[in-house]
């Protein structure tokens, strides 16, 4: 969680010193959560709901069925692509890669989608909090 935030804030840091605003993550315009029951529902699908549909996904199914044919890397690596990408934005691409390459390490580690789970919802709070 801390090497995925402390890349994210460089990769920022990095973009605004080069200059390159295109490439910033964009901002949430106010009141994009919602109020009330719908910005309960909206931060509990992208702090608990989403996390564990894609490390089931991306952790759990994808990295665990290409580990065997591209090894561990290699595996982690197109998993991490695909989950980046699936995000959507350009902006977001090379931060989430990197998270998802972490959250790979630690699947592998561990052989468990709960550790890369946890990191993934304390990320995603993390992100909810300071754009709220």
């Amino acid at each position: 969680l801390l090497l995925s935030l402390a890349f994210g804030g460089l990769y920022v840091a990095v973009i605004t010193a080069a200059e390159v605003d295109s490439l910033l993550p964009p901002k949430l315009p106010a009141g994009a959560l919602g109020v009330g029951f719908y910005r309960f529902l909206n931060v509990f699908i992208i702090c608990i709901a989403g996390p564990l549909a894609e490390e089931v996904f991306f952790r759990g199914f994808l990295l665990a069925a290409l580990v065997h044919s591209l090894g561990e890397f290699r595996a982690a690596a197109a998993a991490s692509a695909i989950f980046a990408a699936q995000h959507g934005s350009l902006a977001v691409m090379v931060p989430i890669f990197v998270s998802g390459m972490l959250l790979s390490w630690l699947y592998l580690k561990t052989r468990s989608i709960w550790p890369p789970f946890t990191a993934h919802v304390a990320q995603n709070l993390i992100a909810v909090s300071l754009a709220s």
